[in-house]
């Protein structure tokens, strides 16, 4: 498969003119496929699916060419459930152990920090950089600071020796300069949870930052019931939530660029139902732009600075939810996934990648990357054998489907 990183590299890929100085663009763009290149040692692309895969329980090897099965961020989940960098053959270490973090079923990717749900449904975290990866003890695990040393996965914890367990799935951070202070996820209890720089996301903008995982609550006592999927940044979040009739989205936090949905720029302690969709399945944000899957339809509010409501080409903000356009001018319809990388948003839908806004782009462009079967906001994911980086098309990452 073959996978094109997104996210912290996704303006670069832009900015930098990987696709020739294109102009900003604010309806989606379909990403091109690059020819084959180089990986960052030289190696040569990988797309032979006899040169790598880790065969499953039956002795096959899922997807039949390679080894990756999903994307989350900068970050490559193995078919055999452990976790790459974007690098395509470090991996992330259980501190515990001082094993192979295994038995991974989703993760969360920040810019400084990266966390990973396991099959038992405990949570564990750990830093990227050597510093400033846990300043506000977003690896909620009781510190904050730089210790220890790092890729070493710690479990997050909701008070001094007692793990946060009973998790569903990772939340989905915004692009990855934007959302890197707080890390927030889903229990299998249809709660939310955050920690780290908890400012926006707890304390209506009142300094506060913990390092263990505190209850998102809708009026600072009651928890907020329901929650199926969460995308969040360091200054707002949203969450798709199972209402009496149909699923809801609901955003709390800092509101200057109508990021909230509520028609207003008023921040909000606590969660806010939006108006304007109809059975959302997916939120997705970014730099004050938010987005939600409804009914295959993608729809966006917020800022519109960089094109990213991917209506129509103004930078008038989007105090509401209103329908991303195609090329053509009709709806994008058809879709399946939604992330946000750094000043942009991708939807994968019938087998592409279709992405809108950056800074660079004023025109709609249709490019075309085919059969597309995974999508996260560093990365998308084909079906053959192999990935590339999206800040440099030219060259590729293979991943390692060896042991580890």
């Amino acid at each position: 498969m073959d996978v094109r990183w997104l996210g912290a590299a996704a303006i670069g890929v832009i900015g930098a003119c990987a696709w020739g100085c294109q102009a900003e663009s604010s309806t989606p763009l379909q990403l091109n496929p690059s020819d084959a290149g180089e990986s960052p040692d030289g190696s040569p692309l990988v797309t032979d699916p006899s040169e790598g895969g880790v065969p499953g329980p039956d002795g096959t090897t899922p997807g039949g060419a390679g080894c990756i099965k999903d994307v989350y961020g900068g970050y490559a989940l193995r078919s055999d459930s452990k976790v790459l960098l974007a690098d395509g053959t470090t991996s992330i270490v259980d501190a515990e152990s001082g094993a192979t973090l295994a038995n991974v079923t989703s993760i969360s990717d920040d810019r400084n920090h990266g966390c990973a749900v396991t099959s038992d449904g405990s949570l564990r975290c750990w830093r990227t950089r050597e510093s400033g990866s846990n300043a506000n003890g977003q690896l909620g695990n009781g510190t904050k600071g730089d210790t220890g040393p790092i890729l070493r996965a710690s479990r997050v914890l909701r008070a001094a020796g007692t793990p946060l367990t009973g998790v569903a799935a990772a939340g989905n951070a915004a692009g990855s300069y934007y959302g890197n202070e707080a890390t927030c996820v889903v229990g299998a209890d249809a709660k939310a949870y955050c920690w780290g720089d908890v400012t926006w996301l707890t304390a209506n903008g009142s300094t506060l930052t913990s390092s263990y995982a505190q209850e998102i609550t809708t009026d600072g006592a009651s928890p907020l019931t329901g929650v199926k999927q969460i995308a969040y940044s360091t200054n707002y979040a949203c969450a798709v939530v199972q209402g009496a009739a149909a699923n809801e989205v609901w955003c709390w936090g800092q509101n200057g660029d109508y990021n909230l949905g509520q028609g207003d720029t008023a921040k909000r302690q606590y969660p806010a139902k939006v108006v304007g969709l109809t059975n959302p399945t997916m939120v997705a944000l970014t730099h004050g732009t938010t987005c939600a899957i409804d009914g295959g339809q993608v729809k966006c509010w917020g800022s519109n600075v960089n094109g990213m409501c991917g209506n129509d080409g103004t930078t008038s903000h989007c105090p509401n939810p209103i329908v991303v356009l195609g090329p053509g001018g009709a709806p994008l319809a058809d879709a399946t996934k939604i992330v946000g990388g750094d000043f942009l948003l991708c939807a994968l839908r019938s087998g592409a990648a279709w992405c809108w806004g950056s800074r660079y782009e004023p025109h709609a462009t249709n490019i075309g990357l085919p059969n597309v079967v995974a999508l996260s906001s560093h990365a998308v994911v084909t079906d053959d054998g192999s990935y590339h980086p999206l800040d440099n098309l030219e060259k590729t990452v293979t991943p390692a489907c060896g042991a580890l």
